[in-house]
């Protein structure tokens, strides 16, 4: 028996499916090899380029997918002054655990009106899919409002939505789990516009923890705090926050009892500061920071956070103390950052913590052309460690440097789906599949042309 899943974990439950043809395009388009034929999710594998803002997303609807405006009843109408809670309410209503419901609900380019929160509970490998900046869902409700309620998901994707909280909206996402245990959470080419409190939340009120989450290729832009990881809680660990943008917010990435590793950000403007530690370790590397008031501020206490800070350009920090607040024990470990374009001249790091707790830092091969020095330590019980740049050549990004993937991103137009004549693979029942789904991939290895073998969610003997 073949069970299609939305990630590679046994656990899963059914998912799409899809198989490529075209290898050696995929091949020339990201540097890689690839050796299977099989490719598991609802997304393709595109190259990145430097770019900023949210990507446009190009989707050919597939047969088991719960179409938002011609699905429910009544359809979601976008583009118009009606309210579209109750018809994508009633399609995440459809979704379930068993291998014969749906798993991919999907909103067509337009603009959306929710005004009370959309929520789920419970469900493993589902999907919401949308087309990027065309997919925009708008916040019409109560002030402080939440968009989005997230209870007890586990190994589900959101793609492709742009959430505008309309500077009313407290929260577009809210991971806040009051039953199972959240794993595996993936956001992608997402927008998060005009939040009072948080674009995405974790931790506040929650029984139970979201770890292992991804956010991927998102813009959060004018929110009070971006992301908030572990919010009042522990155990939300293994945050992997990855080429994404921060825009004029408060605070981009709001860590306080989580652990996170972020990856090729850019975060400018931010008024209070780019990223906040709380009392776990943080992974930051690769990130471009501009006219901030500050880069990272790790918070004051006795804790161990073991933390890096590796490959990063800050430049024009406004705070006058330091761009690196450094609170805790450490250690931390700091190498190949360029700092540029100060308010003064003290150095870009600072160690400060309470005076009765001593700090370790270690770092090498950073560049403060500007600064008078690079740590600034007045405490008697640090101690800092300088370790030769050896023979590595210094490089820098330029900090107004973005990582997202802009460009439209196209799904495949060649759909060869196996429950579809002339294949009639029938799912969830004992009769052999085999000859129908290898008929498929033949047709899609004869056509050459990209085509993608899809497997909609569902049990294959």
């Amino acid at each position: 028996m073949f069970r299609g899943f939305g990630c590679s974990h046994k656990h899963s439950q059914p998912y799409p499916v899809f198989i490529n043809s075209n290898m050696k395009e995929r091949e020339k388009m990201t540097g890689r090899a690839f050796h299977s034929t099989f490719i598991i999710g609802i997304m393709a594998v595109f190259a990145i380029n430097v770019c900023s803002g949210t990507a446009s997303l190009s989707w050919t609807k597939r047969s088991d997918w719960i179409d938002v405006t011609t699905d429910v009843n009544p359809p979601a109408v976008p583009n118009d002054a009606n309210d579209d809670t109750s018809a994508i309410q009633a399609a995440l209503n459809m979704v379930g655990q068993s291998s014969s419901l749906p798993k991919v609900i999907y909103l067509p380019a337009g603009t959306y009106r929710i005004s009370q929160t959309l929520q789920m509970s419970q469900l493993y490998g589902v999907s919401i899919i949308g087309h990027g900046r065309d997919t925009i869902i708008e916040w019409h409700g109560s002030q402080d409002g939440v968009m989005f309620f997230s209870d007890g998901l586990s190994r589900n994707r959101f793609v492709g939505l742009s959430w505008d909280g309309r500077n009313t909206a407290g929260i577009g996402y809210d991971h806040r789990s009051t039953t199972n245990f959240e794993t595996r959470v993936r956001h992608e080419y997402e927008s998060f516009k005009n939040f009072t409190i948080a674009g995405i939340d974790s931790g506040t009120g929650a029984s139970t923890a979201t770890a292992e989450t991804m956010v991927w290729d998102c813009e959060f832009d004018n929110c009070a705090i971006g992301i908030r990881v572990g919010y009042g809680m522990f155990n939300y660990y293994d945050w992997y926050i990855c080429r994404s943008n921060f825009i004029d917010c408060g605070t981009g990435i709001y860590s306080d009892n989580g652990k996170t590793i972020i990856s090729e950000c850019h975060f400018e403007n931010s008024s209070t500061m780019d990223i906040y530690s709380g009392q776990v370790q943080q992974r930051i590397r690769r990130c471009t920071s501009k006219d901030s008031k500050l880069f990272v501020k790790y918070s004051s206490g006795s804790a161990s956070t073991n933390s890096v800070i590796e490959g990063c350009t800050v430049s024009g920090w406004t705070d006058t103390t330091s761009a690196v607040r450094l609170g805790n024990r450490g250690p931390y470990t700091i190498f190949d950052c360029y700092f540029e374009n100060p308010p003064n001249t003290n150095p870009p790091i600072k160690c400060d913590n309470w005076t009765s707790i001593g700090q370790r830092v270690i770092y090498s091969n950073i560049s403060s052309p500007e600064t008078t020095g690079i740590v600034t330590s007045t405490q008697t019980l640090n101690v800092l460690y300088e370790i030769p740049p050896g023979f590595k050549t210094f490089w820098r990004m330029d900090a107004d440097r973005t990582f997202m993937n802009e460009g439209a991103i196209s799904d495949g137009s060649n759909i060869i789906d196996v429950t579809q004549p002339p294949y009639n693979a029938v799912k969830n029942d004992s009769g052999d599949d085999t000859s129908a789904i290898q008929s498929a991939v033949n047709a899609a290895i004869s056509a050459n042309n990209g085509s993608i073998v899809y497997m909609p969610a569902g049990n294959y003997h």
